[in-house]
């Protein structure tokens, strides 16, 4: 369950477990990854089971994404409610795609203007 929106816990246990290098995923990585996930749930459920299935897990990806400690107060718990709300109702998988793909570009921003400060 642990795993549920961040399926690269399962990396970190197996690379801690036998002492190899961990792999680390750019966010585009991460992000291109979660599109192809989802891809793949469509493929093999069909658009409208699919999409109803990947829910759960589309919601676990926004907490994961937006909950890391170094995002610190600049992502407000309400705006992840809005995010994970919106996903999760969205019916058409192009839009979802398209959202995934906002939330990536949004999560970029936050650090860039941690940058620029």
């Amino acid at each position: 369950r642990a795993a549920i929106g961040n399926p690269w816990l399962l990396d970190e246990v197996a690379c801690s477990l036998t002492q190899n290098k961990l792999n680390f995923f750019s966010s585009q990585q991460r992000c291109d990854q979660i599109q192809t996930w989802y891809a793949d749930i469509l493929d093999l459920y069909g658009e409208k089971l699919g999409n109803r299935m990947a829910r759960k897990h589309l919601a676990g990806f926004v907490d994961t994404e937006f909950s890391e400690p170094h995002l610190g107060d600049e992502v407000k718990l309400e705006d992840i409610k809005y995010y994970k709300s919106k996903l999760c109702q969205i019916e058409n998988p192009s839009d979802v795609f398209y959202e995934i793909e906002k939330l990536f570009l949004i999560k970029s921003d936050i650090f860039r203007n941690r940058v620029a400060a």
